[in-house]
């Protein structure tokens, strides 16, 4: 399993529209057969949104995220989510193997 963690920070009163779009690219990861979950910091609003997706190995990695990055609506979605964010995402990747 592939492991893919983003974490970004909204912008100042934009953590509902941030989540909406998060939502709606889980929606689309689903549609793919990949796990994805959304979720803010459980102890209070810090305005921080984490992703995460985990794939089942490399090649269901780079087909799904190819195939996002032909798409056109999901390109329109992170293009808007960069507007909704501070700076740079911070991602990390988890490995495990069987």
């Amino acid at each position: 399993m592939i492991r893919v963690s983003r974490i970004v920070d909204a912008k100042p009163g934009k953590l509902s529209e941030l989540m909406e779009l998060g939502k709606a690219l889980k929606i689309y990861m689903d549609s793919q057969g990949v796990t994805a979950s959304i979720f803010t910091e459980p102890y209070g609003n810090s305005g921080r949104l984490h992703w995460h997706v985990d794939f089942e190995d490399a090649k269901a990695a780079h087909d799904v995220t190819s195939g996002a990055a032909s798409n056109p609506r999901v390109q329109e979605m992170r293009a808007r989510i960069e507007t909704l964010t501070e700076s740079h995402p911070e991602v990390s990747f988890l490995f495990e193997e069987e």
